[in-house]
């Protein structure tokens, strides 16, 4: 089989299963084997026209975090045996060094090293690191008063960013350090690097490896910044806004203001006043619970846990979508029985479904408007608002032959590219979009039959 991918956007096939039908449900009784081709491009926010990215972001796949340390807080792993000794390791982190072991104290959630070697965690980002500054913040202690190297990220090559030397004391520290890499750094993969110190217990705690010169809470009202990219099938349309929630102009009236998507004739709003975030997303009443958020929320409209509990009060409906989990059997199931499409749909929404389908509009508008004094004894709205401009749908065409034989005759198929997510970072004024075509023939051709898989601009 061959794959010819886009000339210009990152590409490619995934084959899975979801509930057949293409609508937000789907049958939750039955299970569809399709091929999916998905297509990304990464635009820059705002100006008059389709504007594509110097740097295109690859396809994600799997979630990349605010915090992009994997177990910071050092929670446990599984059990194991080290030199005759009972240790809860922590999971994400490993040592390279064979005198260096790494274990997880239960109380409070803490990180112990014995051993003067390293301890590692490969940190995989989005795009090159040339010229992005980030922010590192932990805390650390020692049994007795040592000094060993800080935490640092390293490159395959050999880049380096934070490090230096940590003094550390009986009682715990806490460093932080914002740092720029050199404009020449091309590499996407990092080394993330903490040492131990020869007869000495060092304990870390709480490691927060955030973008940008500010670190971000412990526990940000969403962790996720980018869902993966490799959704079998999403029969609404995902609208996610990164970037924290800001009025037009400062000092709006009544402390209000709203934040608003619009993508043809349908609107998505969330309310904010400088106390919290007002749970009503769409335009009417508003609801009176509030969501926490403060200077440092990296959302303003973000994406749905897959684990948490459904709880309408806080706009989360997912993990209801997933089915019978509990007695999903990979092995002799394809889904999970009551598994509904929707759950491929990650954005915060108000209501049972999102409120966009496929999105077949080429400009997206997303505007912040206030009430402000208008000077005369009245009030007047401000509004800022930023164009989303997108270019037409990409191509997917499917050939297969008529049987298995060699030389069977090929037919071809077009795929309906559908763009059913847009995420949008106000803070580097960059969104990318995401084409989904699937293929509901795969089931009766198969791999063997399958001759070529292409992808091609509008």
């Amino acid at each position: 089989m061959e794959i010819v991918p886009h000339p210009s956007l990152p590409s490619r096939i995934i084959v899975g299963y979801r509930t057949p039908g293409n609508g937000p449900l789907g049958d939750p009784n039955a299970a569809q084997q399709v091929l999916t081709g998905i297509v990304k491009g990464t635009f820059n926010a705002g100006g008059s026209g389709v504007s594509p990215a110097v740097v295109q972001f690859p396809l994600f796949e799997q979630d990349v975090f605010f915090n992009l340390v994997r177990n910071g807080e050092f929670s446990s792993g599984a059990q194991m045996a080290a030199d005759g000794a009972i240790i809860t390791p922590v999971a994400g982190w490993t040592s390279p060094d064979e005198n260096t072991t790494i274990a997880h104290l239960d109380a409070p959630q803490h990180m112990q090293v014995n051993g003067a070697g390293r301890v590692v965690q490969p940190v995989a980002f989005d795009r090159a690191l040339g010229g992005r500054t980030f922010t590192l913040r932990y805390r650390a202690r020692a049994a007795v008063n040592t000094s060993i190297p800080g935490i640092r990220l390293e490159t395959p090559t050999g880049t380096t960013l934070f490090g230096g030397t940590q003094n550390l004391t009986s009682g715990f520290s806490e460093f932080e350090d914002s740092a720029t890499w050199p404009p020449d750094v091309d590499e996407a993969q990092a080394l993330l690097v903490l040492h131990g110190a020869a007869g000495v217990a060092v304990e870390y705690a709480w490691v927060r490896l955030n973008e940008g010169n500010t670190i971000l809470p412990l526990d940000p009202l969403d962790p996720i910044r980018y869902e993966h990219d490799l959704a079998i099938f999403k029969p609404r349309a995902d609208l996610v806004i990164l970037g924290r929630p800001d009025p037009p102009q400062p000092d709006p009236a009544d402390d209000g203001w709203i934040e608003r998507v619009l993508i043809g004739g349908t609107s998505l709003t969330a309310v904010f006043d400088t106390h919290g975030r007002l749970t009503e997303f769409n335009d009417g009443a508003v609801a009176a619970g509030r969501i926490p958020w403060s200077n440092t929320t990296p959302i303003t409209i973000g994406w749905q846990d897959r684990a948490a509990d459904d709880n309408p009060a806080l706009n989360k409906f997912r993990k209801g979508y997933a089915g019978n989990v509990k007695q999903f059997n990979p092995d002799t199931m394809q889904l999970p029985q009551g598994f509904y499409n929707l759950f491929f749909n990650g954005a915060l929404y108000s209501g049972p479904q999102p409120p966009f389908g496929h999105i077949g509009a080429n400009v997206i508008t997303v505007a912040t408007s206030g009430l402000y004094d208008d000077g005369a004894g009245g009030t007047e709205t401000i509004t800022n608002q930023t164009s989303l401009h997108l270019p037409d749908a990409p191509q997917m065409t499917v050939t297969f032959r008529s049987s298995a034989a060699p030389d069977a005759p090929t037919s071809s198929a077009m795929v309906a590219m559908n763009l059913d997510t847009i995420v949008y970072d106000k803070a580097t004024a960059l969104f990318y979009a995401v084409w989904r075509g699937v293929w509901t023939g795969f089931s009766a051709v198969g791999f063997e039959r399958l001759v070529r898989v292409a992808f091609g601009a509008a």
